[in-house]
């Protein structure tokens, strides 16, 4: 008997201690006030673990009276604070900083989009990479193409090429020249400047266009409060296969007001030398730069300007007839946001952006120029912009409202000199033949779409969107041989396409 009332008054001991050792709060936003929603609390010194309700309250054992909890959110700035058990506090958060390219992913249940995937890696970012698409390599569903000694390209699963929507900081893009895709936008861009590659894995928004396969961005770093002050990189590598060498050097100066930063590499490398032994034809040289300016107007307002050049040379393609003596290519891009505009409007944003790529194919170098001397001269330019406000109706709603367009246009013509016939005998008059290679296409795309999100309970998010594009397609230079080949006349075609998503997401402890 007595020994049944010492473990009952154990037990009851056990229980008014364990009862005491609890630690409620409430999380408010320190500008809003309101409360954070799917906030997470965890104590360090054990695996106790919480997160905020709908009201932004919470409750969590503590393992002993007097301990530390560390606060975290992906929209708000982490926090460890200590505490008492038998207290109630009001902790307030601030949020993070945003990044003005950054809008594929956002921290929040409303903002975020489902299948989406976000990857860094800045052990690879750092590291002798001939391409940017390379740095796909590792991220699940996607593959590499080798086009040349500078050219790589990634596609998605069963998605590539224009079936994949591959954006550069949220909205610019660059467009190949070459009919042989010896010139991805993959290969004008500097591989130590991305800063992660977000991946919409398929038709799940319709903010980005209109396409089945991946939305895929690049992002560059922008510069953050952390980030203040003059801060300079200089690298340089060689690889004696080849004797391949490559130098960069990166500077940058940021401060509240304004932030300037300027990205240089030099790559120049040889023909190397395979396992047989054999010589393979793979050198090329290429020099790029780039130089980002942004200046802030107070604490809610952006402008960026991105400029970026790349000049490549003697570039060899192994499994081609001919080389490209120039990939010479150049963007430019404006930004503007201006956030928390009143309470109802959370964002607008604009972007706009221009690209040219100059691409020359050559058989100058090749055996075969004696016989038959060929230069395909070809051309690229891209230019469009997208305008978007986010509007937040109620604290379970957000609202995205925008336009956007997107204008590719091409040219270039294959002018070719036949020397001799084909058993080498010299012609006494060479004949000339001129092709049109683009025919001066022209594809124009107009869009303008609503997308909805709106949290049904603590757990389900719902969301809707609908897009309409204009889609005009024309020749502006048709050659009469290609005319005749589709009997005489090709005219303009217009599409009007309507597209939409419907999606539920489920979201309970990440």
């Amino acid at each position: 008997m007595k020994n049944i009332i010492l473990l009952s008054l154990l037990f009851l001991a056990s229980s008014f201690f364990s009862q005491n050792l609890k630690l409620k709060g409430t999380l408010l936003d320190k500008k809003t006030n309101k409360p954070i929603v799917r906030c997470e609390i965890q104590e360090l010194s054990s695996t106790n673990f919480t997160t905020s309700n709908n009201k932004g309250t919470f409750e969590i054992e503590l393992s002993q009276n007097k301990s530390s909890i560390v606060i975290t959110h992906l929209n708000y700035q982490t926090r460890t604070i200590e505490v008492r058990a038998e207290k109630e506090l009001t902790i307030l958060l601030e949020k993070k900083t945003i990044q003005l390219e950054e809008v594929l992913v956002q921290g929040s249940r409303l903002e975020n989009i489902s299948h989406t995937e976000v990857v860094t890696d800045d052990i690879k970012r750092g590291s002798q990479i001939r391409n940017t698409a390379e740095l796909f390599n590792d991220i699940p569903g996607f593959s590499l193409q080798k086009r040349s000694s500078t050219a790589v390209e990634p596609s998605f699963r069963s998605f590539k090429y224009e079936e994949m929507n591959l954006k550069f900081d949220g909205g610019a893009k660059m467009v190949h020249a070459c009919p042989n895709r010896m010139d991805p936008m993959t290969a004008h861009m500097i591989p130590e400047e991305v800063n992660k590659i977000e991946v919409i894995k398929g038709p799940y928004t319709v903010r980005f266009g209109q396409r089945f396969g991946p939305t895929v961005n690049i992002v560059t770093k922008v510069p953050v409060k952390e980030d203040y002050g003059l801060h300079g990189k200089i690298s340089t590598g060689f690889e004696t296969n080849g004797d391949n060498l490559l130098g960069r050097i990166e500077l940058m100066h940021a401060q509240k007001e304004f932030d300037l930063t300027v990205n240089g590499e030099s790559r120049k490398f040889s023909d190397y030398t395979d396992g047989n032994n054999v010589v393979v034809p793979s050198g090329f040289q290429t020099d790029s730069y780039s130089v980002k300016l942004g200046i802030n107007k107070g604490k809610k307002q952006r402008i960026q300007v991105d400029w970026r050049q790349k000049f490549g040379k003697d570039i060899k393609h192994a499994g081609l007839p001919m080389d490209s003596p120039k990939d010479d290519s150049w963007l430019l891009s404006a930004d503007y946001k201006y956030t928390e505009i009143s309470k109802k409007i959370k964002s607008f944003t604009f972007k706009t952006y221009t690209s040219y790529v100059d691409h020359l194919m050559s058989t100058i170098d090749r055996p075969s120029f004696s016989k038959i001397e060929a230069l395909t001269p070809v051309q690229s330019q891209t230019y469009g912009g997208k305008m978007e406000f986010t509007l937040t109706p109620s604290d379970k709603t957000i609202l995205y409202i925008g336009a956007d367009a997107d204008v590719i246009a091409r040219q270039g013509e294959k002018n070719i000199l036949i020397k001799t016939n084909p058993v080498g005998i010299p012609f006494t008059t060479p004949i000339v033949k001129n092709i049109s290679v683009w025919q001066g296409a022209l594809i124009e795309d107009y869009g303008i779409f609503t997308e909805g999100s709106y949290n049904l309970n603590d757990y389900f998010t719902t969301t809707v969107g609908i897009r309409t594009d204009y889609v005009l397609s024309k020749m502006t230079d048709p050659s009469t041989e290609f005319l005749t080949l589709y009997g005489g006349e090709v005219d303009d075609k217009v599409d009007i396409t309507v597209g939409g998503n419907l999606a539920l997401k489920y979201l309970k402890n990440n």
